[in-house]
């Protein structure tokens, strides 16, 4: 653990001395809120999310640092929403598994993208880092590296405050991180850097890392090492390719994998194959690609290359300050879900005063799960966010007073409502983001009903005629 603490440091502190960090700024295209919506709508994401903002998108090149404390530079997308008059709070997104370059957030392929363009919509500012090795970062991604995704993380944080200073873009203070997949172990590593290393620079306001790889030498290198097929055993291939020149973890793929694999794999992983072309490649127990003096080297002895590095990329043994929750969902093939019982389970051990987790449905797996525990992480947010403004569309927001109480409810709960407009509504969804029903709202005390509601996590939204969005989230046990 000191080795990692002193590693981070140590990058954080080399990165620190650029005193202009963005190397380029490539614009890439606006989105009205309306056009956004429309998106949305297509995808089956629903209206809960009050998008209110038009929005621009730029590609960002940065300097940062390798994993050697080297000069490198990386890549990331920024969303910035359109308004001059409000103070927003800085928002980051980490990306799930890629091994295509141009699969990364910036060159806005895939559906991620749409995360941050969403979230700029309602009010952040928004980086996707794209991480070393992808999008225009040179060399190969070090997949799940702890000490490199946090570097580059808080390197694209600093160049978004850089682009927002120079574009007159108002920040408030606030910092929100959350992540899925891959992005849930970046987001931990890098949560735990920022408070472990640079306080006085860098506050988290609160974090959700989702579904995460964040116990890679119990949980997930006991998963690779058994002897039932795997659905992506590209994770594994990747973490060996891309760590030796990290780790040294072989002198040769020769004397890791056996053939073909020694010369397949390298290949595949050179920036322009994806990760459907590396599962393929693959035998589906993934442990079939090793050499068996490699495999015996490995599950027998504890201090093998490959197991220290495992250890070093653990990133749940800290206590977070910030409010954190761990999303997941059971059914999860990919990620196994215990890596976030093992991380919940030790943060607490260590004082973690607000962490707790959530089942976001036990029955979805992996890639389904996302979206699910997306708007979630959204709605967490929502409870500490703020946009300060002194015109706009949030001082229409903040000129409302909407309570929702109590949580948890049993047959009933109140929702008062002062200063809205005529026409106020509630609408109720559920945790997978259905419209469960909606109520006309009176000025003062509404009482509402729970007998169509099951136990579970609402969201209430509350709109009206002027521009009214509030969310707020309750708890029914019947």
């Amino acid at each position: 653990m000191k080795k990692i603490i002193l590693s981070v440091f140590l990058l954080i502190a080399f990165s620190s001395v650029y005193s202009q960090r963005i190397v380029n700024r490539i614009f890439l295209r606006s989105y009205t809120k309306v056009q956004l919506d429309s998106i949305l709508s297509a995808n089956g994401i629903p209206a809960v999310l009050g998008t209110a903002y038009d929005i621009d998108v730029y590609r960002i090149i940065y300097n940062t640092v390798n994993y050697d404390s080297t000069a490198i530079t990386a890549s990331g997308m920024l969303a910035v929403p359109h308004n001059t008059t409000c103070r927003f709070p800085l928002a980051a997104y980490e990306h799930g598994t890629v091994t295509a370059k141009h699969d990364a957030p910036s060159y806005l392929n895939g559906q991620e993208p749409m995360i941050g363009m969403v979230m700029a919509s309602v009010g952040y500012i928004v980086v996707e880092p794209d991480y070393l090795g992808l999008g225009d970062g040179p060399g190969i991604h070090p997949y799940q590296h702890a000490q490199t995704e946090a570097s580059a993380s808080i390197d694209m944080l600093r160049s978004a405050r850089e682009f927002c200073d120079s574009a007159g873009i108002r920040q408030n203070g606030q910092l929100f991180l959350m992540g899925y997949s891959e992005g849930g172990h970046a987001c931990m590593a890098t949560h735990r850097a920022i408070e472990q290393q640079l306080q006085g620079e860098m506050t988290v306001t609160a974090a959700v890392p989702m579904s995460g790889a964040y116990d890679m030498s119990g949980v997930m290198i006991n998963r690779m090492l058994t002897d039932t097929p795997y659905s992506q055993p590209a994770y594994l291939a990747f973490l060996v390719v891309s760590w030796n020149p990290i780790y040294h973890l072989c002198d040769s793929f020769s004397q890791a994998f056996v053939h073909p694999y020694d010369s397949i794999l390298p290949l595949l992983l050179d920036g322009t194959h994806g990760t459907n072309d590396l599962n393929n490649a693959m035998p589906n127990i993934p442990k079939r690609v090793f050499t068996r003096a490699e495999l015996d080297t490995f599950v027998n002895n504890p201090n093998s290359a490959m197991r220290v590095a495992l250890r070093d990329n653990d990133d749940y043994d800290w206590a977070p300050r910030a409010p954190t929750r761990i999303f997941f969902c059971k059914g999860d093939t990919y990620v196994p879900y215990q890596n976030s019982c093992v991380a919940i389970n030790k943060m607490r051990q260590n004082g973690c005063a607000d962490c707790d987790t959530m089942d976001v449905n036990p029955d979805l797996d992996h890639v389904p799960c996302a979206q699910y525990s997306i708007l979630n992480a959204k709605f967490f947010f929502d409870r500490y966010r703020r946009i300060d403004c002194s015109t706009g569309i949030a001082d229409v927001d903040n000129a409302a007073i909407v309570s929702v109480y109590p949580s948890p409810a049993h047959d009933r709960f109140t929702i008062e409502l002062y200063r809205a407009g005529e026409f106020a509504s509630a609408s109720i969804y559920d945790a997978m983001g259905r419209l469960v029903s909606t109520s006309t709202l009176n000025t003062g005390v509404n009482t509402i009903t729970t007998d169509a509601l099951t136990t579970g996590v609402y969201m209430i939204r509350v709109t009206d005629e002027n521009g009214l969005n509030k969310v707020s989230r309750i708890t029914i046990q019947k």
